[in-house]
């Protein structure tokens, strides 16, 4: 048995797109380009701070450990330590580095170095701080 497809007219169907699908697909395209500038621009930017993170750590745990280099009576005489107590460093000296020496915390014959490293952020925002602790303790007893 033979069923007769219905008469198609081929005029009718090579119209193409209409200039409404045209400017619908064009806003699509749009609103997906602009996410992904906003999307690039926001990650540029957490780079940014995540490097000066990243440098800050670096800066603080290398004076930290110079600083865990002195003996426990230099750590204690602040004839020795006072004279160094403040540091500019980094990409452009942006970086302030300070640090504090706590005899008898958190316990006696102990001391702890505090050192606090700070930066003003590339991406604009107030001082960030990062601040590194660590315990010494006297071992010649």
């Amino acid at each position: 048995m033979h069923t007769q497809q219905p008469y198609r007219n081929p005029e009718k169907n090579n119209h193409g797109y209409s200039i409404i699908e045209a400017m619908i697909a064009l806003g699509v395209l749009s609103i997906g380009l602009l996410a992904i500038i906003s999307m690039q621009i926001s990650s540029t930017a957490n780079i940014r701070k995540s490097g000066d993170s990243t440098e800050a750590i670096s800066l603080g745990t290398a004076e930290l450990e110079r600083l865990m280099a002195f003996s426990y009576t230099d750590l204690n005489n602040p004839a020795v330590i006072a004279p160094l107590s403040r540091l500019k460093q980094g990409s452009g000296g942006r970086f302030d580095i300070t640090w504090s020496v706590t005899a008898a915390t958190p316990a006696p014959n102990t001391v702890t170095i505090t050192v606090n490293v700070s930066w003003d952020p590339q991406t604009g925002g107030g001082t960030q701080t990062m601040t590194l602790t660590s315990v010494k303790a006297d071992m010649n007893l």
